[in-house]
């Protein structure tokens, strides 16, 4: 079986790229996988729950140099090499603060640590200058910028990589400043956004070869549930996301002040995710909601989130980030005919419609968010949530999307005609 080399910031470890796991499933059925995580919260094998060990089967992890982390001081040393100015002379032309030198300087430590990784897998697994390997960059950031320079040593080597947000858009990064600026995403073969517009970003905005770029879009599995009320006397909203600035859940909090000017019923407000801000917002919440019940639940495996749709009554999901790809969260719950509301940012206009959920703008007013929930509320129908659920599946159900990617962009067709 062809070998796979996949680049994730930590994955199999860590809880950030948790919605890799459907991927992996597919990508076994066609390669033997090497994960190389950039790096790891020292979490053991051993502590993986069965689910996870068994996906985990047969593919390799290589932690070689994983737990070596470029402290301040080899930031630092990065503004005394060549690489330093080379790429600095590059972007001239852009404008922006010490924080865009700090962030140049902390992308190429991070970059020559997966350089040393990727020197040691060359080695150990005897690729040549005549391989094809495939190397496959989850992340279009070091790891992606480290493979580009390996292809310049070994040319035959298939790159493909994908792009997310943080990754992708300027405006989403302190500064608004993006290191290297993409160039090197010109030596991929496939650069593989999960949305049109990161797709169409990708080529207005940082010049890469237009034949390059495909949209490739996420997916989550099938729980063969559907998410339907069978009681009326409450209102059930869910967000789930990172408590952190960008996400703006001090907005949602301000609107369900509002919102219980609006029903008679009770309200309910289950969020997922933990993160620096969790003070400051149950300070908020409790400060602003005392008639509503908040529910924090954390940070929580996946399981337990999709456990807690296929047995509880959800109105609706709401995210109102400032910026975004297209969020596995809004997937998840679209797979169990949830309705969603969210701003209208990145690649969301996507995924939500008025056939599934309410799309906002940007600069919503609290008033435009409780408007959405009661509409939400008083149109709710069976037919409805099938309507949505069917949307979800023919468009982000992770078996078809993954395999479909597999198919076209790691050529995996073309790789079984040639053993055959």
């Amino acid at each position: 079986m062809n070998k796979l080399y996949l680049l994730t910031s930590e994955f199999p470890f860590g809880q950030g790229e948790s919605f890799l796991w459907a991927e992996l499933v597919v990508l076994k059925r066609f390669f033997s996988v090497i994960i190389i995580p950039q790096k790891s919260n020292l979490q053991c094998c051993s502590e993986f729950d069965a689910c996870s060990l068994k996906i985990l089967e047969g593919v390799e992890i290589y932690m070689k140099h994983t737990d070596e982390k470029f402290s301040f001081i080899s930031v630092l040393c990065e503004f005394f090499k060549v690489d330093f100015y080379a790429e600095l002379n590059k972007d001239l032309n852009v404008s922006f603060p010490f924080v865009g030198l700090y962030t140049l300087a902390k992308f190429l430590a991070g970059y020559r640590l997966v350089k040393k990784k990727l020197a040691s897998v060359v080695y150990e697994h005897a690729i040549s200058a005549e391989s094809s390997a495939t190397f496959y960059s989850y992340w279009s950031m070091e790891s992606a910028y480290a493979l580009s320079k390996l292809k310049c040593h070994f040319p035959k080597i298939k790159l493909v990589a994908r792009c997310h947000r943080m990754d992708l858009y300027r405006e989403a990064r302190i500064g608004s400043y993006m290191p290297v600026n993409k160039r090197f995403l010109n030596s991929f073969d496939n650069v593989v956004s999960i949305s049109k517009h990161g797709a169409d970003y990708l080529v207005d905005n940082y010049h890469i070869d237009a034949c390059k770029v495909y949209v490739s879009r996420l997916g989550v599995v099938d729980h063969h549930h559907l998410n339907v009320p069978q009681k009326n006397t409450a209102v059930h909203l869910v967000s789930c996301s990172f408590l952190v600035p960008v996400k703006r859940l001090d907005l949602l909090i301000v609107a369900l002040e509002d919102l219980q000017q609006h029903t008679d019923k009770k309200i309910i407000w289950t969020h997922f995710g933990d993160g620096p801000l969790r003070d400051k917002l149950v300070s908020l919440a409790g400060e602003l909601l005392d008639a509503i019940d908040v529910q924090w639940m954390g940070a929580v495996t996946n399981d337990v989130v999709m456990r807690f749709y296929a047995e509880n009554d959800v109105d609706a999901f709401i995210n109102v980030s400032g910026s975004e790809g297209i969020p596995v969260s809004i997937m998840e719950a679209h797979s169990f005919g949830v309705p969603v509301i969210a701003t209208n940012v990145g690649g969301v206009s996507e995924i939500v419609d008025d056939s599934n959920g309410v799309l906002l703008d940007r600069n919503f007013v609290s008033g435009d968010l409780v408007s959405a929930i009661m509409y939400l509320v008083e149109t709710d129908t069976y037919e409805k949530r099938v309507g949505i659920k069917q949307k979800w599946m023919n468009k982000y159900n992770a078996e078809m999307n993954y395999i479909d990617f597999c198919r076209q962009y790691l050529c995996v067709d073309e790789l079984l005609d040639s053993i055959d």
